[in-house]
């Protein structure tokens, strides 16, 4: 496990990272919530919806776009800048529970599905005025909804079929794919755009080939499937249970003087794999053993965590346990009664240290200004700590005065931005 997010006050689903994986965005109920993939800090929290968020994904021509889809029966386009909703699509009468952006129209062209049988094909690029340029009836309530690559063919999963429409010809339903005994819950697309593949809740995943529609690789799991998805040399393949699990399929090719050779590992729970396929299974069940800070965190142990963790002298941890602190009001606690220079010290050289560094100075400057506040008045009493204080004021000083260089360029560069994305 690379990285965990929290704080979600519900239950967090259809996760997606950007094109250029360093932002994720999920649903945290109603809310939309968008992360540092690298740091795990929350970005932005975009609030418009009146119920659960179902579907997210970020446009790909505009990597500061994204959409939702909900319970509340809208489509939403977003921008990131302003943290505001671009446009809402209406039109849908039951939840909407799936999103797909098609590769025409510059991110302009968006399709829906929803409960109500129906997937609808949304026009954003007058945000004032969307529209709803055509309506397909699935005749099953819809799941899962992909456009194909060129944009003129949608596939759409309800009940136990697929559907492939022909957008050119006006939305003509060009075949009709029952594979599935059960439900189909999700459709993805391989990066060449040759293999369609879908998931259902009889625990199948199907592999057709886009040119005849036909099955041509069936793979067989031991609990129902919710999700799919294949990266993009398609040689890893991940599919959601019902169960809580994510199960791992990863091709594992080895060169031969004469050709390339398949090593073999098979799973557990009755997972079957193929001849070059290694299988393996991540539950979200299994416990994680608690790091020493996060345990006091669980605790309300708020002074002792920052202790502990500022032992490690790792900026990653310490400001995860400061962001965390600030997020449960907890950090003038944890400031609190350091009158040994012993627990004071250690806090003075990572602010010293780190208060400068763009990643964490936004933070930390208000975590200086805390600390000034509670101690200045025992400046005087140890000459470590005097020595430490001033050095400490000298980098806040130029912090202050560095940011209040750039502020008129950051407005400037916003301006320009919001400029550039409303023109296109």
């Amino acid at each position: 496990m690379k990285r965990t997010f929290k704080r979600f006050a519900g239950s967090s689903s259809s996760g997606r990272f950007r094109q250029d994986g360093k932002v994720l965005v999920c649903a945290d109920a109603e809310t939309v919530k968008v992360f540092d993939s690298e740091r795990g800090t929350q970005l932005r929290a975009l609030k418009g919806h009146s119920s659960v968020v179902n579907a997210t994904r970020f446009s790909a021509p505009h990597p500061l776009r994204l959409v939702s889809a909900g319970n509340d029966k809208t489509v939403r386009l977003w921008d990131l800048t302003s943290a505001s909703t671009l446009a809402t699509c209406e039109g849908h009468t039951d939840y909407v529970r799936c999103v797909s952006e098609s590769s025409q129209g510059h991110g302009s062209i968006w399709a829906s599905g929803s409960y109500d049988h129906t997937v609808r094909i949304w026009d954003v690029r007058d945000s004032k005025n969307t529209s709803c340029t055509m309506t397909l009836n699935h005749e099953e309530p819809v799941d899962a909804v992909v456009h194909f690559g060129g944009g003129g063919l949608v596939a759409s999963a309800g009940g136990p079929s697929i559907k492939i429409w022909d957008l050119a010809s006006g939305g003509r339903l060009l075949h009709t794919l029952e594979n599935h005994q059960k439900s189909v819950t999700g459709l993805c697309l391989d990066s060449t755009g040759r293999r369609l593949l879908s998931c259902g809740a009889d625990g199948q995943l199907k592999i057709y080939d886009t040119e005849s529609f036909k099955v041509c690789h069936s793979l067989k799991y031991s609990s129902q499937l919710l999700s799919v998805a294949l990266s993009p040399n398609g040689r890893t393949l991940a599919a959601g249970t019902v169960s809580g699990e994510l199960v791992l399929r990863t091709r594992r090719v080895q060169e031969n003087n004469s050709a390339a050779t398949a090593t073999v590992s098979r799973a557990k729970r009755g997972i079957r794999g193929t001849d070059n396929e290694e299988v393996e299974i991540v539950t979200s069940k299994r416990k994680r053993k608690m790091r020493p800070h996060d345990l006091m965190l669980k605790k309300f142990q708020y002074r002792d965590a920052l202790d502990t963790v500022l032992e490690t002298r790792d900026p990653v941890q310490t400001m995860a346990v400061i962001d965390e602190l600030i997020y449960r009001n907890g950090l003038e606690i944890a400031l609190q009664q350091r009158k040994d220079s012993v627990e004071l010290i250690p806090l003075l050289k990572f602010l010293v240290k780190y208060t400068s560094d763009p990643k964490y100075s936004k933070i930390l400057l208000q975590v200086c200004n805390d600390v000034l506040d509670i101690y200045a008045p025992i400046l005087g009493k140890n000459v470590r700590v005097d020595e430490l204080f001033f050095q400490l004021q000298h980098r806040v000083a130029l912090e202050v005065q560095m940011q209040t260089k750039l502020a008129p360029l950051k407005g400037s560069i916003d301006s320009l931005l919001a400029a550039s994305l409303s023109s296109s």
